[in-house]
């Protein structure tokens, strides 16, 4: 296999703990998908990192997809092109191919599982701060809205990560703009405590821990 971990390697400002899951496996392939079913090295940085992306997270991704034949490699390494099967397919026919290039590479690969990593105040406050701001966080004004607020980018990640899985907030095509649900946006603070404490059950039932793990 050909391994392209150099040439897609991602500058971030933090290293996160790695969201394995095929959800964000998806994430990628719709970024490339949009840019014609196929990456160059030096677009990785550009269509990834706005989505939260580390080089090591997309490497793995890469070798999952490519062991299921759903993508292809250059043979210099430095682009990577979307099966044309997964280039057309929808959003359920994708998420059962990747589903399916999960399911086997998880007797060959140990994928470290990921979980959430943020207090429920925290994810209040990042509620309150994105609906203070008009219910919209743009990547242009993210890091002056939430810096003050003592927020680092793992922490930011990870909340994003639950509201989107949960369907309380939605990413722009283009990745650079989050948006709250229409109710989130109109909730009345003194409830996002709770608020948070129901998302993260509702993504706990939708991605129990491994055993061991709890």
């Amino acid at each position: 296999m050909k391994r392209t971990a150099a040439a897609l390697a991602l500058i971030i400002t933090a290293q996160p703990v790695w969201a394995y899951t095929p959800d964000r496996a998806e994430m990628m392939i719709g970024a490339v998908r949009m840019n014609e079913c196929a990456m160059a090295a030096p677009e990785a940085a550009d269509l990834l990192v706005p989505l939260g992306l580390d080089g090591d997270e997309v490497q793995l991704f890469v070798d999952i997809l490519y062991s299921a034949g759903l993508l292809t490699i250059s043979d210099d390494g430095q682009e990577l092109t979307l099966a044309h099967d997964l280039c057309a397919a929808d959003t359920e026919a994708t998420h059962r191919m990747v589903a399916s290039a999960f399911a086997v590479a998880e007797s060959a690969i140990e994928l470290e599982e990921w979980r959430p990593e943020f207090t429920t105040e925290q994810g209040a406050t990042l509620i309150g701060a994105v609906r203070g701001n008009g219910c919209v966080l743009a990547d242009a004004n993210a890091q002056a809205l939430l810096e003050p607020l003592g927020f680092e980018p793992i922490v930011v990640r990870d909340i994003v990560t639950i509201l989107v899985e949960t369907e309380q907030a939605t990413v722009s095509n283009d990745g650079l703009t989050l948006s709250l649900g229409d109710a989130l946006c109109a909730g009345d603070p003194g409830d996002d405590p709770a608020t948070i404490e129901a998302l993260l059950a509702a993504w706990t039932e939708m991605y129990p821990p491994a055993e061991g793990m709890e």
